[in-house]
C-alpha cells in the first residue's frame, strides 16, 4: 500500500533536525496526521503521535492473535496430521536434546 503525503507532511532532514520541536508541535497539535522525513528526495522516516503508534501496534497485534486464532481452528477442525507431525517432531527433539546432555 502506497502512502501519500502533503507537501506540509514532507519535511528535509535538515530542517527537521533544526525545527524539531515545532515539528513535534504540529503531530502534537494535530495540525498534520504524519511527517516523512526526506533524505536525498526519499521519504526515509515517519514521525507520527504517541496515540497513533499505539493504535497501530494493537491493530497489529489484533492481526497477528486473529492469524494465530485462525491457525488453532483449522489445526482443530480436522488437520490432525499437522499436530501428529508437530508432536513427532517434538518428541524426537526432545529425545536428540537428552542424548546431547
Amino acid at each position: 500500500m502506497k502512502i501519500s503525503y502533503t507537501t506540509e507532511e514532507l519535511i528535509p532532514s535538515t530542517d527537521f533536525a533544526k525545527g524539531f520541536g515545532g515539528f513535534i508541535s504540529k503531530i502534537i497539535n494535530g495540525t498534520v496526521d504524519k511527517l516523512a522525513v526526506v533524505k536525498n528526495n526519499k521519504p526515509e522516516a515517519v514521525v507520527i503521535s504517541i496515540s497513533e503508534y499505539e493504535r497501530i501496534k494493537q491493530l497489529a497485534n489484533l492481526a497477528e492473535d486473529l492469524s494465530l486464532a485462525k491457525t488453532v481452528h483449522e489445526r482443530v477442525d480436522g488437520k490432525e496430521e499437522e499436530l501428529s507431525d508437530y508432536e513427532t517432531y517434538a518428541k524426537r527433539r526432545k529425545a536428540k536434546m537428552k542424548r546431547a546432555v
